[in-house]
C-alpha cells in the first residue's frame, strides 16, 4: 500500500476492525440479509470513501478484507451488497406504498434506532455486557416480530 502511508492504513483498518468487533453489529448483521463478507466489504468501501487523507483505490480496499482477494472479487461482493440493500430498500417503499407499513413504522423505528444508540452507550461504559446485549436483541426481535404480525 505504497499511496497511503502506514499509520493512514493502521487508522483505517482499525476503524474497520472496531466496527466489525461491535457486538450490536453482530446482532444485527446475523439477522439481515447481508452476508459477513458482504457486510465487511462494503464496510471497507465506506470507510475508504471517507478517509480523510486519501481515498483509497479498489486495489488498495480488497487488501483490507479479513481474507484479500482479487480486485474483481472485491467489486462483485461490493455489488452483490449493494444490491441486497437496494431491494431491501425496494421492499420497504413497496409495502409502504401498499398500505402495510404507514407512516407510524417509520417512527417507531427511528425510536428503535434511538435505542440502539442508548445500548452502544450503555455497552461502552459497563462491566454487563452480556446482559445488555440479551435485553437489545429481545428489543429488536420483539418490535421486528410484531411489525411482521401485523403484515
Amino acid at each position: 500500500m505504497r499511496d497511503l502511508d502506514y499509520e493512514g492504513v493502521k487508522g483505517v483498518k482499525n476503524s474497520i476492525f472496531r466496527v466489525l468487533r461491535d457486538p450490536i453489529i453482530h446482532l444485527l448483521l446475523k439477522s439481515s440479509n447481508l452476508t459477513p463478507i458482504q457486510f465487511e466489504t462494503m464496510l471497507i468501501d465506506v470507510i475508504g470513501r471517507m478517509n480523510q487523507e486519501k481515498i483509497l483505490s479498489y486495489e488498495e480496499k480488497r487488501k483490507m478484507r479479513s481474507k484479500p482477494v482479487s480486485r474483481g472479487a472485491f467489486i462483485r461482493t461490493l455489488n452483490q451488497a449493494r444490491e441486497r440493500v437496494r431491494r431491501a430498500i425496494y421492499t420497504i417503499l413497496l409495502i409502504n406504498y401498499l398500505g402495510i407499513l404507514d407512516s407510524s413504522f417509520f417512527e417507531d423505528y427511528q425510536q428503535l434506532f434511538e435505542r440502539l444508540r442508548e445500548y452502544l452507550r450503555d455497552v461502552e461504559e459497563s462491566e454487563r455486557t452480556k446482559i445488555i446485549l440479551r435485553r437489545v436483541e429481545h428489543e429488536i426481535k420483539t418490535r421486528i416480530d410484531a411489525l411482521i404480525q401485523s403484515l
